[in-house]
């Protein structure tokens, strides 16, 4: 359940948070999301699902049986996130990626993911996927191979921090493959209780790390093959 994926459509009764010293009240949080929601599709759509609505969804899901994975994608595809702090944390010449070379902006993009994780912990999911893919993919030569071997190191250091959160919240961490090991920083210390949703092998520039590479390093390894999983437009 993919409700944060460039925009963000599930809020919580209380989205206020302090981080940086800063305090941001639930009205502003709101608005700042339904804002950059209306900036993801043609329609101007701002809509989200409210708490009770997720609770009724989780409630019928587990009444037939069925699963429910949250996702919320970090530090990529997070334009109504981003919003949320004004555009203050971007990446370099990106609208939808937190620069993780700015722990201010790390920071404030987990007191957020911080909310969802404890809320579906609470509802008895059993696994929480943290995207971590496509790396300021909407900016100019965007994507992980802008990050030095520090800066990338930096994005480890993230993705790590979000899975120990997961764990302890009695979850198994998710992501996607192509932040994973890309390119040539194979050699780097990324926890191998993140189970791999493998869903491209990448393309021309865009140098992933192959499917037996991460399955080598210790990961359970999902089949999320890309020409089949449903996505709204394709």
């Amino acid at each position: 359940l993919a409700f944060g994926n460039d925009g963000l459509r599930f809020l919580l009764k209380d989205m206020s948070f302090t981080v940086n010293g800063i305090t941001y009240d639930h009205n502003t949080v709101v608005s700042r999301v339904e804002n950059g929601n209306q900036n993801q599709n043609n329609s101007k759509d701002s809509r989200w699902l409210s708490q009770t609505e997720m609770d009724e969804i989780i409630n019928a899901a587990q009444a037939k049986g069925i699963e429910i994975v949250p996702l919320l994608n970090l530090p990529g595809h997070t334009n109504a996130i981003l919003d949320i702090f004004e555009d203050q944390y971007n990446a370099s010449g990106s609208q939808n990626t937190f620069d993780v070379t700015n722990q201010a902006g790390l920071n404030a993009a987990k007191e957020v993911f911080k909310k969802y994780v404890d809320y579906f912990a609470v509802k008895g999911c059993k696994f929480f996927n943290f995207g971590a893919d496509e790396y300021a993919n909407d900016a100019t030569g965007g994507s992980f191979s802008r990050l030095s071997s520090t800066d990338y190191g930096k994005f480890v250091d993230f993705i790590n921090g979000m899975a120990t959160y997961i764990k302890q919240h009695g979850m198994t961490p998710r992501a996607f493959n192509d932040g994973l090991y890309y390119g040539q920083y194979n050699s780097v210390d990324i926890d191998t209780k993140i189970q791999c949703c493998y869903w491209s092998s990448g393309w021309g520039g865009y140098n992933v790390a192959s499917a037996s590479t991460i399955a080598g390093k210790g990961h359970a390894m999902i089949n999320t093959n890309g020409d089949f999983y449903y996505v709204l437009g394709k």
